[in-house]
């Protein structure tokens, strides 16, 4: 009976034989968890004993089986405290999932805490796998508030794409992080969680569902979208992206390159020219210009800038070369 188990529970303990103490114990949450006050004697008895193995399994097991958010908490209590860094990530899938389902406002704090826990920490990517797969699976309400965990996604993204990190383990956590970080983006992150979607699909295309892909720049496309456009974010994401392409061997183009950074210096005033007439496209840039420089039969696009000296610079997709004149340029 549970009555047994727990005078001898005692009695091992007295004689300092934990072995069997440990055993004893187990058992019995094991046969009759709902037993009165048995759980919270294995928790303080693992605890006593510094054995944060047991009492996180305790802690996961009864947060399930109960539902109770005095499990969730003590398990918070032991993530923070740092007991369990060296767990696999997906050991607490189920729990994350039940809690999900229980208290949002918990939820989101076990998360946290575990990222933070992760943080550096060998299961890093393993963490980021697991919360990914969460979210891709739990109904996201959109219209709670996922601010800290939106920021986590953003500060984790661009983390991972700073170098340090191989294409092809990139290419098994970026797109459902991106997934995620969009479907639980703040208003004022929509432009940056945008450039930052169509950005990868140019490194990686089709690793992104097409949806996403046009729900990005459908946004980007929304000028309520540019109320609150910091240029100094959206540079630095292309900054970040272009160096981490260039250490992995992948080629972004100078042609891209050089426009992405023409566009973001809001400095400079951009005029497009565009038409159907190669000849009245030439004669009006020329009118503009006030030298007869173009021709109809130009067809690649021509980007002029003001300068004190003349200097033509033709960019292909791999090279850049300086022409002399404008007649090879016409050729």
């Amino acid at each position: 009976t549970m009555e047994v188990s727990l005078q001898l529970l005692s009695l091992y303990i007295e004689q300092n034989r934990l072995g069997l103490a440990f055993k004893t114990i187990s058992e019995a949450v094991a046969f009759q968890p709902d037993y009165p006050n048995i759980t919270a004697i294995a928790r303080s008895f693992y605890e006593k004993q510094e054995d944060w193995n047991n009492a996180i399994e305790l802690a996961v097991q009864e947060g399930i089986r109960t539902k109770s958010l005095h499990w969730f908490d003590t398990l918070i209590n032991y993530v923070n405290r740092g007991f369990t860094k060296q767990i696999k990530p997906e050991y607490f899938y189920e729990s994350l999932k039940a809690l999900y389902t229980i208290d949002q406002v918990q939820f989101k704090e076990l998360v946290i805490s575990l990222w933070n826990s992760y943080e550096n920490e060998s299961f890093h990517l393993p963490w980021i796998q697991t919360i990914n797969h969460l979210f891709l699976h739990v109904e996201v309400d959109a219209h709670d508030d996922w601010n800290e965990i939106s920021t986590r996604y953003q500060e984790t993204y661009f983390e991972l794409i700073t170098g340090q990190h191989f294409m092809h383990e990139l290419q098994g956590l970026v797109p459902d992080l991106l997934t995620n970080w969009f479907s639980l983006m703040r208003a004022e992150d929509s432009l940056l969680v945008s450039a930052a979607v169509l950005a990868w699909n140019e490194v990686s295309p089709t690793t992104l569902e097409s949806l996403l892909v046009k729900s990005a720049g459908a946004l980007l496309s929304n000028a309520s979208a540019h109320a609150n456009v910091d240029m100094a974010d959206v540079s630095a994401l292309f900054e970040t992206i272009a160096v981490w392409a260039e250490k992995n061997d992948v080629d972004l183009g100078h042609q891209f390159t050089l426009l992405v950074r023409e566009l973001y210096d809001l400095t400079v005033t951009q005029l497009l020219v565009a038409g159907a007439s190669d000849y009245d496209k030439s004669a009006f840039i020329n009118s503009i210009l006030g030298e007869n420089i173009l021709n109809e039969a130009i067809t690649t696009s021509i980007t002029f800038k003001d300068d004190s000296q003349t200097k033509i610079t033709e960019l292909t997709e791999l090279d850049i070369r300086n022409i002399p004149n404008f007649d090879e340029l016409h050729n």
